[in-house]
């Protein structure tokens, strides 16, 4: 298996950054993502039909060497909070 390089090393190089975007309920397709090679796995709360969508999601990714990336819905400290303790890095 190839090493990911990190989205850091990515972004430092000038490189282009390739990135998932996930809005589905299942935390598993995040983890899909996560494995398939991309830099980052961002998971959209802001468009999804249940907002408090962060049960699972960043810490699946967080199990890779990906960066998990998570859009909230507003800017709201216990939000924010949950998600980074879930595993979210962005």
């Amino acid at each position: 298996m190839t090493e990911i390089p990190s989205l850091k090393t990515v972004l430092d190089d000038d490189g282009t950054a390739l990135g998932a975007w996930i809005s589905l309920r299942d935390p598993l397709l995040a983890e899909i993502a996560a494995t398939s090679g991309f830099d980052y796995v961002c998971i959209d709360m802001q468009h999804v039909v249940r907002p408090r969508h962060d049960d699972g999601h960043a810490a699946a990714v967080a199990r890779t060497p990906v960066v998990p990336v998570v859009r909230v819905p507003w800017n709201e400290q216990g939000i924010i909070g949950r998600v980074l303790d879930a595993g979210a890095l962005v």
